[in-house]
């Protein structure tokens, strides 16, 4: 999983919606959505029920928003940590 895609896929979350989180996103939907089926087909599980209502996260979706939540906050408090030995 990259950066990008953790990314768009945090986004796809919060938004509900492929159309919606691509707009946020400055890129269509297409994008949004192949972002989000190359996470599925990597780690082998659903993420999403899509409908035309937008999208609803499985618990496999619910499991991999907070990682990447997790992941994101250790990412920006080690960013702190570094820049404070730095200064």
């Amino acid at each position: 999983m990259t950066e990008k895609q953790a990314l768009y896929y945090r986004i796809c979350y919060e938004k509900r919606n492929i159309a919606t989180a691509a707009e946020s996103l400055f890129v269509s939907r297409s994008v949004v959505s192949r972002m989000v089926s190359e996470l599925e087909k990597e780690f082998g599980v659903t993420f999403f029920v899509r409908s035309k209502k937008g999208v609803t996260p499985t618990k496999a979706g619910d499991l991999m928003y907070q990682g990447i939540c997790q992941a994101t906050k250790a990412q920006e408090e080690l960013a702190k940590k570094l820049k404070s030995i730095k200064e």
